[in-house]
């Protein structure tokens, strides 16, 4: 069909078309310019494709409308906001959440074998990106400072790991060779784990469960009794590693109590002994601040009141890497680390290169640390768990304060402040974050029947799910669902664009006909 300008087909309007959903496919885990260039491209292709009597039929998709609804609701919510500058903020970044599914409903000039390749682009460009970062860490011993995060040079590494999680389902129900398939899951699961990134282990386990609990559909009822064998001994060394891990934390090796002087005849520093617990080892026992300055002087040249590459003083570094290394914080214990255990500590790392210290353990013992260093200092920073349990507290605090309309789209720094204040005073303003929780963000912001709205939209589009893309397409919805337990997915552009696009391409953009 011809669109509002004469010279221009529909052959001409689908490259247009095809060439804006390729900018996003790819900006997805790259740029937010190349995101913001396609989703201006697509919605400028809508316009010229005319025909706006059937487009606005289709807004009463059942996809839409929950989507609709959700965006009326935080424009009617700017009404008992104070701050509807900011209200308007939220608005537009949610936006795209509208407008993308909204555009790629009104589009009629695709194939099924175009959509295959724009989830094709993606899941490339993904790739891609998972290459270059990998490269970029091991070149550069990123991965040695003990901060995964910063593995991740385009984009948030949450963000990236839902899009590797979805990139690993469309490659597994792909038709490509089973050897490429594994190449392409392990290099993609790579990432994963050297980024340490805890919703994407989660999300993997989840996928990885309803993917096994679909092949086991197919294979009757036998198959259901291993599945649930498999599935309950999974789950029980789960519970044994974390009861195990968390009694070896807070199980004490030694006792607490610091004798006067070292075996060097220097003072310790016993007055600092409060009962934090690491490892087995209580942090602030046998610690001699003037021998652990001589000891590092020797070994480093630098003092432990120095900086480290993290900006941190040394001093607590090094207490922590003595502490779980079981050793006193003193002349003796300095002397049994080796160069390597020094070049850790100077990169700012307080792990020993053990296996308890490696991988998952590791996630779980920093949560304990930081919620046993929040007991004593009310200082929760340094571990991202423990953080989000804050900022997800404070939330849920500030919804119970208005649990019915809401504090207001603009409203949530407001919110906050009450619970911050009370308990975390001296927390300065950059660190009082929003809840990282898709769910309670919404609630704190337009009450309870924006969180059925948000519910809804995935309602919607797991009972509309097209035939061809029925795995691929409940998995998305799975994901985001998931992920939104952990962060405020659709509160940045990145994440709001990742669900936009999909939403659109897999529940709204309608294939024509290939032999048309």
């Amino acid at each position: 069909m011809a669109g509002l300008i004469p010279f221009l087909t529909s052959k001409h309007l689908n490259v247009l078309f095809l060439t804006g959903a390729l900018f996003i496919a790819i900006g997805i885990p790259f740029s937010l310019v190349m995101m913001s260039m396609g989703t201006i491209g697509v919605s400028v292709v809508y316009i010229l494709e005319g025909g706006f009597k059937e487009k606005f039929r289709k807004l009463n998709h059942p996809v839409l409308k929950p989507i609709i609804a959700l965006i009326l609701l935080l424009l009617v919510s700017l009404l008992w906001s104070s701050d509807i500058k900011t209200g308007v903020r939220v608005i537009r970044k949610v936006i795209p959440l509208l407008v993308i599914p909204l555009v790629f409903s009104g589009i009629s000039s695709v194939s099924k074998r175009q959509i295959n390749l724009l989830i094709w682009a993606f899941v490339a460009a993904t790739a891609l990106s998972v290459l270059i970062n990998i490269a970029v860490a091991f070149s550069s011993g990123t991965l040695t400072l003990g901060n995964p995060r910063k593995i991740s040079l385009f984009v948030s590494h949450i963000r990236l790991s839902l899009y590797i999680v979805l990139s690993i389902v469309w490659v597994c129900y792909s038709n490509v060779h089973w050897i490429l398939k594994v190449l392409i899951v392990s290099v993609l699961s790579m990432f994963v784990f050297l980024a340490q990134t805890f919703t994407g282990m989660i999300l993997l386990f989840v996928i990885s469960m309803a993917v096994l609990l679909g092949v086991l559909t197919i294979n009757g009822s036998q198959a259901f009794k291993y599945f649930r064998l498999v599935f309950s001994t999974l789950i029980l060394m789960a519970f044994a590693f974390l009861a195990y891990t968390t009694y070896d934390f807070y199980n004490p090796n030694f006792p607490e109590a610091t004798p006067e002087f070292t075996e060097n005849g220097k003072r310790y520093n016993p007055e600092l002994e409060n009962g934090f617990i690491e490892n087995g080892n209580f942090l602030w026992s046998y610690v001699s601040f003037s021998e652990l300055d001589e000891g590092f002087k020797a070994a480093t040249g630098q003092s432990v009141w120095a900086k480290n590459k993290d900006g941190n003083e040394s001093y607590g570094v090094l207490i922590r890497y003595l502490n779980n290394k079981g050793l006193k914080k003193n002349a003796t214990g300095i002397s049994q680390l080796d160069s390597a255990d020094f070049q850790r500590i100077l990169l700012g790392s307080p792990y020993p290169d053990l296996w308890k210290y490696r991988g998952f353990s590791k996630r779980v013992r920093g949560l304990l640390f930081h919620l046993e260093k929040s007991r004593f200092s009310k200082d929760f920073r340094g571990n991202s768990i423990a953080e989000k349990i804050v900022f997800q507290t404070a939330g849920w605090r500030a919804y119970l304060n208005s649990p019915i309309i809401g504090a207001g789209t603009g409203d949530m720094k407001e919110a906050l402040a009450g619970y911050y204040d009370e308990v975390y005073p001296n927390l300065p303003d950059e660190r009082r974050r929003k809840p990282h929780n898709q769910y309670i963000s919404y609630l704190v912001l337009a009450g309870p029947l924006a969180l059925f709205l948000l519910i809804m939209i995935f309602v919607q589009q797991w009972r509309n799910v097209p035939p061809e893309f029925v795995n691929f397409g409940k998995a998305f919805v799975i994901i985001v669902l998931v992920s939104f337990l952990g962060e405020d997915t659709i509160g940045s552009q990145a994440g709001v664009t990742f669900v936009a696009f999909f939403s659109g391409l897999l529940f709204l953009l309608k294939p024509r006909d290939e032999s048309e």
